[in-house]
């Protein structure tokens, strides 16, 4: 704790009498971003959520402002560093699920004794607790059209209207960049008396006489201020009822500071949403000490944030010079206060800058003179679509994998060591497939040596020997899969048909259109008749279904990992649309699936489609390159056991009357197998439930043998939600009715499509 806060029992401490005019009436700024991740996070409305409780609020009598994010500045690497951990806990449910399968293999096959099956299901039991827990971790509830969807919400439960408190919720304000900026300049203009955040760079950076509402998603309230004094002054103002205490920090940094430039210097230092971690080796202790003597040197501000501007410098990282600590201190000062599309004059928590330098761009004014200041290197990114800038002086790597650029925010270590430096994409890729450099070619592949000498040889490839392993693959793969389905397309089963039945739509009927960002509720289109249902089932689960552990794919003394890493289908399939290479066709599956560039299914749509009986699904969504920076848009059809038709813009890819399958085709299924495992089949479950309102009624639908389809698909699909428990209790019952009574209505709350909101 490095600022005084003060607990108080409940609101009704801070309750204001309903009589008040409303000129009267005090008024709180709520950082909304903040709230809704704070108080909302596990609701299933999350919006509405965070639209209630600012209306109860409001009926305390206060008048509340809610202000949500506008774009995100470049210099907010504390974005980057949230992204970054919601992908590393992403990642990580997909490589506990690995665990999760090789365990329950393990208590499946039997063999072993008592003691050792305990200890099995208890790590079982574990990993279900961290796949959840990390799968938690790894949601945005924040929708992308945030504020409009917060001002719906208000209206809905007229929060505009005075409440029985006299207090009501103002219209909703989006801020030109961060809500924190709007906020503040709010401050400086004496609009408010309390901001309500949990984040401590309200009151660190607008001086002692701010008072932040630090804590407020449980019954007691903690206020906060950098100031002992001015919450003794908030103390006296309380009522009894407020049973208010007073906790001090021992190292009270901020107090006393009013250089508006030495504050975020110190938030700098110590740690702050433009420096995530700060400055290593300077602690609070430490630093308290040094401004206490740099205040009893000199009485002047200005010397005193020079004098601390040194000492950071020389006790700082040796890459954080005068230059790049300056421009940190100037991300927070000059951020504008304006509101989103003002296109007035711009106005700041101080005088508007005189300059700049061009990793702060975005925050001149008209007259601001620009400079070239501090190195800025673009970071890979951890995700789809956010690569971001960062000055170079910030701790970063190359990835030992792809040789792109990382920051130290969106990289992680392959081992405890610290030495191997990978991005996220490459990182998961070799926890998946551990051996993959190490892997013998058998008699039907070919080494990258040969790889490279064919590249040169027979296909003239120019620069072959300058290509990374990734590089060299994907060229190989282009050439030779050209020449295959040139020379031996009677030996390749799959697709079935050419690429021209995509566009034609002549070679099988649509059932119905899928929009992922509904989940599961496509079961319930009235397209699609009940016969159909089974087989829906069983085409989904074949996206997660894993196969025996005892099962061989090659000749090796021990099959590669990939083998295990990827669903059954995706193996079956490699095996017929290739006539060699299939180990390394499935390990660029892979590959692409987890590249940064990525896009998730999430906000994609589909078609679920019948072709001579048997149901398949129309997959469309842009595949990136592994040695250019190109994106190639394609598309796939499949069946639980065929690659019906594949599209794809790449040079080897399908087009017309082509019919082959490029290393960009299976991606974009194994993308459904990665969406499911997340909430997709779990939506899936909670959707199937709500049409089985009674035993009676799978009987009276479906053939017998139609019930057994569903329920070992159902089955399936309970595994690949990580709920094994309810798989290993669902498979004792004798209907698909009684399997699915975790999945009742009764525990909405626990059980609601829990996508909330994907985007990084």
């Amino acid at each position: 704790m490095l600022q005084p806060s003060l607990c108080i029992s409940a609101k009704a401490g801070l309750h204001q009498p309903a009589n008040h005019s409303a000129a009267d009436r005090p008024v709180i700024y709520v950082d909304a971003n903040n709230v809704i991740n704070v108080v909302s996070r596990k609701a299933v409305d999350p919006v509405a959520h965070t639209a209630n409780f600012l209306k109860e609020w409001s009926q305390e009598g206060f008048i509340v402002v809610p202000v949500c994010d506008g774009p995100r500045p470049q210099s907010k690497q504390q974005t980057n560093k949230s992204r970054a951990v919601r992908q590393k806990a992403k990642h990580k449910s997909v490589i506990l699920r690995q665990d999760l399968r090789r365990i329950s293999r393990q208590l499946k096959d039997g063999g072993v004794d008592a003691a050792t099956r305990k200890r099995l299901e208890d790590e079982q039991a574990e990993l279900c607790k961290s796949i959840k827990s990390a799968e938690t971790q790894s949601v945005n509830v924040v929708p992308p059209n945030f504020p409009m969807l917060l001002e719906e919400e208000l209206n809905k439960i007229s929060a505009h209207d005075k409440q029985k408190g006299g207090g009501s919720v103002a219209p909703v304000v989006t801020a030109m960049f961060e809500a924190d900026a709007l906020i503040k300049g709010a401050f400086m203009n004496k609009k408010f008396q309390l901001v309500m955040s949990n984040d401590a760079d309200y009151p660190a950076d607008l001086g002692d006489k701010c008072i932040a509402i630090k804590e407020f998603g449980t019954k007691d309230l903690v206020i906060s201020s950098t100031s002992k004094v001015t919450l003794e002054k908030a103390m006296s103002s309380l009522g009894n009822e407020s049973n208010a205490n007073l906790k001090v920090p021992p190292h009270p940094i901020y107090e006393g500071v009013v250089h508006i430039k030495m504050r975020a210097l110190i938030s700098v230092i110590i740690g702050c949403d433009v420096c995530p971690g700060g400055l290593p080796g300077i602690a609070p202790k430490t630093l308290a000490s040094e401004i206490a003597k740099l205040k009893e040197s000199s009485a002047n501000n200005e010397d005193i944030y020079n004098n601390l501007l040194a000492y950071a410098v020389k006790s700082g990282p040796p890459s954080f010079s005068e230059e790049v600590l300056t421009t940190f201190v100037n991300a927070i000062v000059y951020q504008p206060t304006n509101e989103f599309g003002c296109e007035g004059e711009r106005t700041y928590i101080s005088d508007a800058p005189q300059e700049l330098p061009g990793y702060l761009q975005e925050f001149k004014s008209a007259a601001t003179i620009m400079e070239s200041g501090p190195d800025v290197l673009e970071c890979k990114g951890s995700c789809y679509g956010h690569s971001h800038n960062f000055l170079g002086a910030m701790k970063h790597h190359q990835c030992n994998k792809c040789k792109e650029i990382v920051c130290h925010l969106c990289s992680t270590d392959l081992h405890k060591s610290g030495t191997d430096k990978y991005c996220l994409p490459c990182y998961v890729e070799e926890k998946m497939l551990p051996e993959e450099e190490n892997v013998s070619a058998d008699a039907d592949s070919k080494s990258l040596q040969q790889m490279r000498k064919e590249l040169k040889d027979e296909y003239n490839f120019n620069g072959a020997d300058q290509l990374s392993i990734d590089e060299v693959e994907e060229a190989w793969l282009s050439y030779a899969l050209q020449r295959e389905m040139e020379e031996m397309a009677d030996k390749v089963r799959f697709p079935i048909y050419d690429a021209s039945a995509i566009d034609n739509e002549d070679k099988w009927d649509v059932l119905a259109e899928i929009d992922f960002n509904n989940g599961g509720s496509f079961l319930l289109d009235d397209k699609i008749e009940d016969m159909h249902l089974p087989d829906i089932l069983e085409l989904f689960a074949a996206f997660v279904r894993f196969g025996s552990s005892e099962q061989k794919h090659t000749t090796w003394q021990k099959d590669g990992s990939v083998y295990t890493a990827i669903p059954q289908m995706f193996i079956d399939f490699a095996k017929e649309c290739r006539v060699d290479a299939s180990y390394r066709l499935l390990r660029r599956c892979l590959r692409h699936t987890f590249d940064s560039r990525t896009e998730s299914l999430d906000n994609k749509t589909a078609k679920i489609v019948l072709c001579n009986g048997e149901v398949g699904i129309h997959l469309s969504t842009p595949i990136p390159a592994s040695m250019k920076k190109d994106i190639y848009d394609g598309d796939t059809v499949l069946t639980k056991d065929k690659i019906l038709c594949a599209k794809c813009d790449c040079k080897s890819g399908a087009q017309k009357k082509n019919r082959n399958v490029c290393v960009h085709t299976k991606p974009r299924g194994l993308l459904l197998s990665v969406l499911l495992a997340e909430d997709l089949a779990e939506h899936m479950l909670l959707e199937l439930t709500s049409m089985l309102t009674s035993a009676a009624v799978e009987s009276d639908v479906w053939s017998e043998e139609q019930v057994e389809k569903a329920k070992k698909s159902v089955l399936i699909l309970m595994e690949a939600s990580g709920d094994v428990a309810a798989a290993t209790e669902a498979a004792k019952k004798d209907t698909l009715f009684d399997m699915l009574q975790p999945y009742k209505t009764g525990t909405q709350q626990q059980k609601q499509w829990d996508r909330k909101h994907k985007p990084p």
